[in-house]
């Protein structure tokens, strides 16, 4: 058991090998959201400043990425417009494929089946990126999941302050335009 814990901490603090790619054409602020990835609940929570009880390594650590319920098979789509940036193999997420989404932000996808995207690849938000992979020993009690970390250069990010922020704006201006038919219809 120490040996798969030290494993644990060494994979988490090597960071990735991300080779820089250029998303010129690409633009992102936070204020844009992004979508979720699979349908599911979050099981592992992002705490890059606090420590939380991760159950596979039955231990109090932190966690730069949240873990999404998925069961294998289920198809990822792109959270966000990207080029890929690294497809990557690692002890801790299994296949994993980082995509540079602008402005210095990146998205990473973890415990994926063999992924066919290569370096270079543009993907469009909502495009089929991959499918969920049977869970790597390190989530194994979490069940099959998507490991989903958000970064603005070297420093993470809590996805959750970026999910689900499209539909939030679609439906507020949706909601705004009702109104305002409505208001017209009452004159």
């Amino acid at each position: 058991a120490p040996e798969f814990v030290d494993e644990a901490q060494a994979a988490s603090s090597a960071g990735s090998s991300v080779e820089q790619k250029d998303a010129v054409d690409l633009f992102f602020e936070e204020g844009m959201g992004i979508l979720w990835p699979v349908d599911g609940n979050v099981v592992l929570n992002y705490s890059a400043d606090h420590l939380i009880y991760h159950p596979t390594l039955d231990q109090f650590r932190t966690h730069d990425a949240i873990a999404i319920s998925a069961t294998a098979g289920t198809e990822v789509v792109a959270a966000a417009d990207g080029v890929v940036a690294s497809v990557e193999e690692s002890v801790q997420t299994g296949v994993t494929v980082t995509t540079a989404i602008g402005n210095d932000y990146y998205l990473v996808y973890g415990q994926l089946e063999d992924s066919e995207l290569k370096i270079g690849d543009s993907v469009s938000q909502g495009e089929v990126i991959g499918k969920i992979a049977k869970v790597s020993r390190f989530y194994s009690k979490e069940g099959d999941n998507l490991y989903f970390q958000v970064r603005c250069g070297e420093e993470t990010l809590n996805p959750m302050s970026l999910l689900g922020r499209v539909w939030e704006t679609e439906d507020v201006a949706e909601n705004e335009a009702m109104s305002e038919e409505g208001q017209v219809s009452e004159d």
